[in-house]
């Protein structure tokens, strides 16, 4: 459709350089020959046609925006796949930043073969996935842990078993949240070691599943509501998910007051500072961190995205002042 505009567009100003060079030839003749035509209604044409190039001239100049706004939004598009396929990449028991998978493993998995896990690996391998989401991902593990852990993960149904024996716990006790916190962490490794594509998208949806009846049954869970605002928060702005995001973490902030002062709670304030920042509400995002630095004095991440904020605007002076 853009391109056949555009088209008619390009036409219209061929016509129109075409009628200004016939114009013109007719002045040239009216010169030599003394034409009936009177030269005041020459210039008149000659306006009405300069008039009528500008006007296709700003067509095209509109275009342009046009085909502009069209990548635009064919970039969104693209980003908005890519957020939906790592929605689920903050897990319950701990942030995991998106950079931490950027190695590929997922495309790595996909011809892997799998065999089945002994069980002295099987249990190495929940202690590792329990350090995983209970610390900062992979760097709570040490090289050698990061290569056993994935390896078991990709080549082993260790992680299977893991996914099957917490569905079991759920099935068994619906109303104890731990197992499924335990199982929604589960789901996010899962969906680490697929390949990118739909199905990264269905084991997110699971996840989120968990955190959203955990949340059902404990209202003042702070990680499941914590895990739903980072899920959330990946998501991009065509996405529409930022004020649903920043709902979810103002209520796990809120829960803070009663849980004991944590290390990974620091990005329960800076990821909501991000998203207010987003919405071009630094006021508030300054407040956000302020408090998280009263909680967390010693923290260098939040003293860091503080100081990366825009100065506050000075305050107007008293009426009266001296100048």
């Amino acid at each position: 459709m853009k391109s056949a505009a555009f088209g008619t567009v390009f036409g219209a100003l061929l016509a129109v350089a075409a009628s200004y060079f016939v114009t013109q030839k007719l002045i040239e003749s009216s010169q030599g020959a003394r034409t009936a035509r009177e030269p005041d209604t020459l210039a008149e044409t000659l306006q009405r046609l300069d008039d009528r190039l500008a006007k296709v001239e700003a067509s095209i100049g509109s275009m342009g925006g046009e085909v502009a706004s069209l990548r635009q939004e064919t970039a969104a598009a693209r980003e908005a796949v890519a957020g939906v396929q790592a929605a689920g990449e903050a897990a319950g028991g701990g942030v995991v930043e998106r950079a931490s998978f950027a190695s590929g493993r997922g495309d790595a998995a996909a011809g892997a073969k799998t065999s089945t896990v002994s069980a002295p690996e099987l249990e190495k391998f929940k202690g590792l996935l329990a350090r995983f989401f209970d610390g900062e991902g992979e760097g709570s593990l040490s090289t050698d842990e990061q290569e056993q852990f994935w390896k078991l993960a990709r080549t082993t149904d260790a992680l299977e078993q893991v996914i099957d024996g917490l569905k079991n716990e759920v099935a068994a006790d619906p109303r104890s949240t731990e197992p499924r916190m335990e199982l929604a962490e589960s789901y996010i490794a899962k969906l680490l070691t697929v390949p990118d594509g739909p199905e990264r998208g269905v084991w997110s949806v699971r996840a989120e599943e968990q955190w959203r009846e955990v949340v059902n049954l404990e209202p003042t869970h702070w990680r499941a509501n914590f895990s739903l605002g980072i899920n959330f928060s990946y998501y991009p702005p065509f996405l529409n998910k930022t004020g649903e995001a920043i709902e979810w973490l103002e209520r796990s902030r809120a829960l803070l007051a009663d849980e004991p002062v944590q290390d990974d709670q620091v990005r329960n304030y800076t990821v909501l500072a991000g998203l207010y920042q987003r919405q071009g509400e630094s006021a508030r995002a300054r407040e956000v961190l302020a408090a998280g630095l009263a909680r967390h004095p010693d923290s260098e991440e939040i003293d860091g995205a503080l100081k990366r904020l825009p100065a506050a605007p000075a305050a107007p002076a008293a009426e009266g002042s001296e100048k």
